[in-house]
């Protein structure tokens, strides 16, 4: 399955199939990373994947912070 960020804002197609979609709005927490980025994550690599991302999702998803990662590699 190719996720885009139309597939997991507009489809309750998907938590109807059991997957957990976020429960915060992408688009104001993606221009509120852009506009005031608190944390920038060298290199997406398995220990990113595996433990920062999925964090950083449970924590949108309590509201206890506003912003997403972003991530750079080379």
């Amino acid at each position: 399955m190719k996720l885009s960020k139309k597939i997991i804002t507009k489809s309750s197609d998907l938590a109807d199939r059991g997957y957990l979609l976020p429960r915060y709005d992408v688009e104001k927490v993606t221009r509120k990373t852009l506009e005031d980025p608190r944390w920038v994550q060298l290199g997406a690599g398995n220990i990113f994947r595996a433990f920062l991302a999925p964090h950083q999702q449970q924590l949108l998803n309590e509201g206890v912070v506003d912003t997403g990662i972003i991530v750079a590699e080379g």
